[in-house]
């Protein structure tokens, strides 16, 4: 027993020596905000029952509120102790649609405000399971979009297909309203799994270290290293490499990670340009920066990072990339 509590400290500590050199003074109460609960919020399907959305949210009715930096309808509990109720399990409506979808508010701006999908779109959602910013796609895309939501584990396109299929709008007198749905299951690393220059918007959720699950899970902290943070960011660089050929031409890519890790946020972006700017690489691209700055996180080099001790939400970066007209020697 007290081997086992020298390796969770010994553990412990290496996080927080990584993350003090990263963060300075700001770690300490970084760190206790990441280790507080997540907090939720509550995106609204706008193909279920009102009427089942209504009964379910009833005892939180006097406590709800906007969330106010999202363009989707979507609900929040104040930070006040005496509010503070679990939300109820969303239970399916009588049609087999799901009233809402619970995440961190800072993943529903990644789709709101950096995305920013529009009805008609085609969008990869490249890394999308469990299918939370795919539910919030789903809320924009009409009859006439595209979204194609892909996952490399078998299990875990399980989950994805109900998620989709419980947020579609239903068949109305045998007419089909709903947007072209596609369910795959491919390796996101190879770029030639999906069609060249097919989507207007490529969504990359990227896998990363998720230092805020880690914290709360021992058994994950002990696997922790910065070596591990390094084989991320390789991947994360595989990932974005798929995006870039699946995009078209003044097509965006939304990159984002829920890590804290500098190397697998703008490091990754950096690493990238990098590589897009080489004359052996046919591509061209440039980071977008938000015309209107979110009213929570802040600027990075190359995007944008919301961070719990100042906002409660996160931790969660993104970028946003445009793909630009090829090199004309590759045309």
């Amino acid at each position: 027993m007290k081997k086992l509590q020298q390796r969770n400290e010994a553990a412990k500590a290496a996080f927080d020596k990584f993350y003090k050199d990263l963060y300075g003074e700001r770690w300490e109460s970084l760190c206790r905000a990441l280790e507080q609960p997540t907090r939720y919020c509550c995106v609204l399907n706008k193909h279920a029952s009102p009427v089942h959305l209504s009964i379910l949210l009833a005892p939180l009715a006097s406590a709800l509120m906007q969330l106010p930096f999202t363009s989707c309808p979507c609900l929040i509990i104040p930070q006040d102790p005496s509010v503070l109720l679990p939300w109820p399990s969303p239970s399916l409506d009588e049609f087999g649609r799901a009233p809402y979808y619970l995440m961190d508010a800072a993943s529903v701006l990644v789709v709101s405000a950096a995305l920013k999908p529009s009805p008609k779109d085609s969008i990869l959602d490249l890394c999308s399971a469990p299918g939370g910013k795919s539910f919030v796609i789903l809320q924009s895309l009409e009859k006439g979009g595209f979204l194609q939501s892909n996952d490399s584990s078998s299990e875990r396109v399980k989950r994805l297909k109900n998620v989709v299929k419980e947020c579609l709008p239903p068949m109305t007198n045998g007419v089909n309203n709903r947007p072209d749905v596609f369910v795959s299951c491919l390796d996101a690393t190879e770029p030639k799994n999906f069609d060249e220059e097919r989507f207007d918007k490529v969504l990359v959720d990227a896998p990363c270290s998720t230092d805020r699950h880690i914290l709360h899970d021992i058994d994950q902290l002990q696997k922790w290293s910065a070596s591990r943070l390094r084989t991320d960011s390789s991947r994360q660089f595989s990932l974005l490499m798929t995006a870039i050929r699946a995009v078209r031409v003044g097509g965006i890519i939304v990159y984002a990670t829920c890590s804290l890790a500098s190397i697998e946020n703008d490091g990754v972006i950096s690493k990238f340009l990098s590589r897009i700017s080489s004359p052996t690489t046919p591509f061209c691209a440039e980071v977008v920066h938000l015309e209107t700055e979110p009213v929570i996180g802040e600027r990075t080099e190359h995007g944008w990072l919301v961070l719990p001790d100042k906002t409660t939400w996160g931790p969660l970066y993104f970028s946003i990339i445009k793909r630009l007209q090829d090199k004309p020697y590759f045309e």
